[in-house]
């Protein structure tokens, strides 16, 4: 089976070129290339998306995702869920042990996530490439890790009408024989590919492929599942795409806009594998995962959505 890195090598797009911080001859898009730590998409509004992959930290992101305008649509640890890490993917268990939350008064997590041998692999006018290798873990244990990941994260340059898409796509293999667990609460499960959205990304309007809102979207399938609304005064969305070949695609939708706490705005799109049930890996098996997001710096309509849905699942066609 292909991974969309093995796609993106059959395109000729896996050039290594670019240098750290060079703007692209003819383009208002540059890449800054922090070897081992970040890649950094800017343009004439500053910052477009950073991708931080630095292996001190507990887990890849993409903090800021802004449009192209400026405007950040991701919140980096709020205090209410400081575990949630902007654009990200975690599982909840493996085996039990928690991958997903910290421990508040100590900042550390049961389950290790180590990044191993991240390397930038295209930064041209087309896109941004990282390649990574991630090893999971308990905290506490030596040897040989239970699974072991290569991940492929491809960052398109803007379009003229300044949206950009950015694929994420994950090969898991397991080392032992794993149970890939969910939150305990019956047909309540979340984890794996999610998104935080801004404190000032609210309210927002969210909806699922076919035009379902938001409160009827909780729980429901669908292959994709978007979040618009006003930030700095102007309109944004963003759409999640769950790949035709993911695991029990389309996906459940697990969804919060409201305030929470001491009013602090909670807006949180996940499409989750593990809604339903909890998923085993038996030693030597592998699964992959392909998702795409789809950042627009204006109101986004459904039609286009769909559009962009087919678009992606061709041309990241396992």
């Amino acid at each position: 089976m292909k991974t969309l890195l093995m796609t993106l090598t059959a395109a000729g797009l896996l050039i290594g070129t670019g240098t750290a911080g060079s703007t692209l001859d003819g383009s208002p898009w540059s890449w800054d290339k922090d070897p081992g730590k970040s890649l950094t998409l800017t343009g004439p509004s500053g910052v477009v998306c950073r991708l931080n992959f630095d292996a001190d930290e507990p887990k890849p992101w993409i903090h800021p995702l802004n449009t192209t305008d400026g405007r950040t649509l991701t919140w980096l640890s709020p205090p209410d869920h400081p575990w949630h890490w902007g654009l990200w993917f975690s599982w909840k268990y493996i085996n039990h042990v928690n991958f997903w939350e910290m421990n508040r008064k100590t900042g550390r997590i049961a389950g290790r996530t180590t990044i191993r041998n991240a390397e930038i692999v295209q930064a041209d006018r087309e896109a941004g490439v990282v390649r990574m290798t991630l090893e999971y873990a308990p905290r506490d244990r030596e040897g040989e890790p239970w699974m072991r990941e290569t991940r492929t994260i491809r960052i398109g340059t803007p379009r003229p009408d300044g949206s950009y898409r950015i694929d994420w796509a994950m090969r898991c293999t397991a080392l032992s024989d794993l149970e890939l667990g969910r939150n305990p609460k019956p047909r309540r499960g979340y984890g794996g590919f999610s998104f935080r959205g801004a404190k000032g990304f609210f309210p927002v309007t969210m909806r699922g492929a076919g035009g379902r809102p938001g409160n009827d979207l909780f729980g429901q399938r669908a292959p994709w599942a978007s979040a618009s609304g006003p930030v700095d005064g102007k309109t944004a969305a963003v759409a999640i795409f769950d790949h035709p070949s993911n695991p029990d695609h389309p996906a459940h939708w697990f969804v919060r806009s409201r305030k929470i706490g001491d009013g602090q705005p909670y807006t949180f799109l996940n499409p989750a594998l593990l809604y339903e049930e909890d998923r085993t890996l038996q030693a030597g098996e592998t699964m992959d995962l392909i998702y795409g997001v789809l950042v627009v710096p204006h109101e986004a309509e459904d039609e286009v959505l769909e559009a962009e849905f087919v678009r992606f699942g061709r041309e990241t066609e396992p």
